[in-house]
């Protein structure tokens, strides 16, 4: 893994050049698995609206897998929701299956590069998709560039907020099936394949949140089969939708 790093780049992570800003806004293909919870994918994209320069968002495509979890209880908001940041949206109402909603999200994209973001990841400081697309031309052996969420081994594949190439991802695919964890997955054909790798990590810090795990801990869910079963663990708790989605953008 060290080899390969000091042939490729040095330090930690890559970050392009600053002129890259004044590039024009482009559109971009998105992908996303979410579970019925509007709050918490509002949240989300504010934070990559805001913080994710360079993308053209009324002109970019959104391809989205909502699963019914953790009930189906006015699960059409979320596409009321969407259509109001992208030009296009294309939306699937899954049964619960992660796996079966990475497959279908990933399998989408039409064109070289899109962007993979599920619905609980924020972006917390500015950095710019021209120096993310240019970290993958730089390195086309490469076939991600995530941001930091979680301290990972890098060169593993990840379902962290990514910049993935199309057409590497969907080999991967190729050999994966939805009967389990697709992230598993992914890690267990870098390691048969000798952790040749597989993903770059973007700059040297941690760019991203998981707002996921703390709904849950919130919420008194707990997990159970791969995302397809939640339980409540302890007593339900409640929160004031309304009054949360006024102190969002929308």
């Amino acid at each position: 893994m060290s080899s390969w790093k000091n042939k490729n780049y040095s330090g930690s992570g890559y970050v392009g050049t600053r002129r890259n800003i004044i590039k024009p806004p482009i559109p971009l293909e998105f992908t996303t698995t979410a579970c019925n919870r509007k709050v918490i994918l509002m949240q989300t994209y504010q934070s990559f609206i805001r913080n994710l320069q360079g993308v053209d968002w009324s002109k970019s495509t959104l391809y989205i897998n909502v699963d019914p979890l953790p009930d189906k209880d006015n699960i059409e908001a979320i596409e009321k929701m969407a259509i109001q940041i992208f030009g296009k949206v294309t939306i699937r109402y899954g049964k619960g299956s992660a796996a079966e909603a990475n497959r279908w999200t990933l399998s989408q994209p039409k064109g070289k590069y899109f962007f993979n973001l599920e619905d609980d990841w924020v972006l917390t400081e500015k950095i710019n998709i021209h120096d993310m697309i240019a970290q993958l031309e730089r390195f086309p052996q490469i076939m991600q560039s995530y941001l930091l969420g979680s301290n990972i081994e890098e060169g593993r594949p990840t379902l962290m907020p990514s910049l993935m190439r199309r057409a590497a991802i969907q080999t991967l695919i190729r050999k994966m099936n939805t009967k389990s964890n697709y992230e598993q997955q992914m890690i267990s054909i870098y390691e048969k394949l000798g952790k040749i790798p597989m993903s770059m990590r973007y700059g040297s810090k941690k760019y991203v949140h998981d707002i996921g795990r703390e709904w849950m801990k919130k919420e008194g869910f707990i997990r159970i089969n791969d995302n397809d079963t939640w339980e409540r663990n302890g007593e339900e708790k409640k929160k004031n939708v309304e009054e949360m989605e006024e102190e969002l953008f929308i």
